[in-house]
């Protein structure tokens, strides 16, 4: 577990300027330091962990299905979830600025941890309208995803470091393949890779969550990221 004093999260000012990459997406390199990305993995590795689960929009209904998402979500300390936070709120008026949004607070940190073989299928991470149950209106308030990476993705696996697993953000154009055969033809069609990012340890992502995005499967090692929502 993290030991931080309240005033340490008063003092915490983001001091390094993010890299802007259009006004849906932006990455922010080193906005956590490498110490505390090593204390957050070692936390997250010894804690216990759940297999994470899907939201089905058709159905209103939250369940595991490996099929659509395989990772494990961790229960680290509340001390550790809430440092977490207070760092994203730090961060809060320069997001609201490069987004245009009013943003008002955001969801508790979740700690993910990808094995090999573990993905996310490509999925929004909202609703575009209001749902109908109220256990699930908090998914048509989310305003902006934050993905925070703690370790590095490398093809040469090392020390905590992990292959595979990169965040794909896809464009509402589809493209595809004609295809003929006995006399048919058939049309293939896929969402187009717009952004794929590299994670490294440290590395905030911020997004839309209206951006069909995906975690590639993980090749080897294991992936570690912080999720959170700004609402």
């Amino acid at each position: 577990m993290l030991s931080v004093s309240k005033s340490g999260f008063e003092s915490y000012h983001p001091i390094v300027e993010p890299e802007i990459d259009n006004s849906d997406l932006l990455v922010w390199r080193h906005f956590l330091e490498p110490d505390l990305c090593a204390q957050l993995r070692t936390e997250a590795t010894t804690s216990a962990v759940t297999p994470a689960q899907v939201f089905v929009k058709d159905t209103y209904f939250v369940h595991t299905d490996e099929n659509a998402r395989k990772t494990k979500l961790a229960t680290v300390s509340e001390a550790t979830t809430t440092l977490i936070e207070q760092r994203l709120l730090a961060a809060k008026p320069l997001l609201e600025r490069h987004f245009n949004l009013e943003l008002l607070g955001c969801e508790p940190p979740q700690f993910l941890a990808y094995s090999a073989g573990d993905f996310f299928r490509p999925h929004y991470d909202g609703l575009s309208s209001a749902s109908p149950v109220a256990e699930f209106a908090y998914l048509h308030s989310r305003r902006l995803s934050l993905v925070l990476f703690l370790n590095n993705q490398d093809e040469q696996i090392g020390h905590d470091t992990f292959s595979g697993g990169a965040l794909r953000f896809y464009g509402s154009v589809a493209f595809g393949s004609l295809q003929s055969g006995k006399g048919s033809l058939a049309i293939t069609l896929r969402p187009k890779v717009m952004h794929e990012v590299k994670g490294e340890a440290g590395m905030l992502v911020a997004f839309r969550p209206n951006l069909l995005h995906e975690v590639e499967v993980v090749r080897g090692g294991r992936r570690h990221t912080i999720v959170s929502w700004f609402f």
